[in-house]
């Protein structure tokens, strides 16, 4: 869950406790410290944090994809002076090394990613996740980035933490014939250098 989502969480939640302008603060304040945050929110926001200070794009989100059981890292780069796959390649490649990932092998280099480290419980202790918990985390992680300038189009990339292969879907910019360039994946070696 994202901030936006977040947000919206805890409008919810105030909504719910009074309807009337004069809620007693101690009863809203109540509800939101007796409220639990699951280690799954909680993880989210920290990864977006922490992904947010690295990316630098446009817009960043980190959220969870329950249909398809998946941990969406996504960043989106809506003023680019180039739009091509190998460059939204490089960027894909570059957020795996962030991670903690090599981009060349698709394996982490320490016992898991630093992305699953935002799981964690905070100090640790009887809460704390097993490493082979953290490898599990690392293998339902997506990557996906868009890159866009208005008169070049879009160009998404997306991929698996630990993988080196990237799925490219392109789209023409605004006004220009709506077919989509073909979506296929190739090998992320290509693009790593």
């Amino acid at each position: 869950m994202h901030l936006r989502g977040l947000s919206a969480l805890l409008i919810g939640i105030l909504a719910g406790v009074h309807s009337n302008a004069h809620a007693d603060p101690r009863a809203v304040m109540n509800q939101l410290m007796t409220t639990p945050v699951s280690q799954l929110s909680f993880g989210l926001l920290r990864l977006e944090l922490q992904f947010e200070r690295y990316a630098r794009s446009d817009m960043t989100s980190v959220d969870y994809d329950a249909d398809r059981g998946r941990i969406v890292v996504e960043s989106k780069y809506l003023r680019e002076p180039v739009v091509t796959q190998a460059n939204c390649g490089t960027v894909i490649n570059r957020i795996r090394s962030f991670g903690g990932v090599d981009a060349r092998t698709g394996k982490p280099l320490l016992d898991h990613s630093f992305f699953a480290d935002a799981f964690r419980s905070m100090g640790g202790g009887k809460n704390s996740l097993p490493a082979d918990f953290l490898n599990q985390i690392d293998q339902i992680i997506e990557l996906r980035v868009s890159l866009h300038a208005d008169d070049e189009g879009t160009v998404t990339c997306r991929g698996d933490l630990l993988s080196t292969r990237i799925s490219f879907e392109a789209s023409p910019p605004s006004g220009q014939d709506a077919t989509h360039a073909p979506r296929h994946d190739v090998s992320q070696q290509s693009y790593h250098g």
